[in-house]
């Protein structure tokens, strides 16, 4: 894991700067891939539950990827859960993927996280991540990268069709 994430003064080196500005803590999200954790997790793990208790938000990325992933979402205390594309992608038409996607979606409800679908392109993925209830979905089906001033366009013409 990175050196900053290690360090005990991260929390108020997010917080402080977010708060200057007047936004709220929960409106910040760090992402934090399992692989990230796994090596020496010891001293993340304080900076992590250090951040939750200042009210930033912890998503665990790539969920399903790693060898640890349950381990981690019993030790670290993560608000969202991002599923990787690579089981959202065509997840319509692999009953495997489709499955996998099912269970985290669910896995995610149960544990009062948010759910995150990650690698949305195809409309027949979108109807399905819709179908099974998850939060939040992310992907080149709801968006292109796009450069940050080009935002508040998308934002003010975005319409919630597939």
């Amino acid at each position: 894991m990175p050196t900053a994430a290690r360090r005990l003064d991260l929390p108020e080196f997010i917080v402080a700067p977010a708060a200057a500005c007047g936004m709220p803590p929960g409106y910040v999200v760090i992402e934090v891939t399992e692989t990230a954790l796994m090596a020496d997790p010891v001293k993340p793990l304080e900076v992590l539950t250090r951040l939750r208790l200042k009210g930033v938000m912890l998503s665990i990325d790539d969920f399903g990827t790693g060898y640890a992933t349950m381990e981690m979402l019993k030790q670290v205390p993560f608000s969202e859960l991002k599923i990787d594309r690579g089981f959202v992608h065509g997840a319509h038409a692999n009953a495997q993927s489709g499955a996998i996607l099912e269970s985290s979606a669910l896995l995610a409800r149960k544990l009062g996280m948010t759910s995150v679908a990650a690698g949305v392109e195809e409309a027949a993925d979108w109807n399905l991540i819709a179908a099974l209830g998850i939060d939040v979905m992310q992907g080149n089906r709801v968006a292109r990268p796009m450069a940050a001033g080009d935002a508040f366009e998308f934002w003010r013409t975005r319409t919630s069709q597939p």
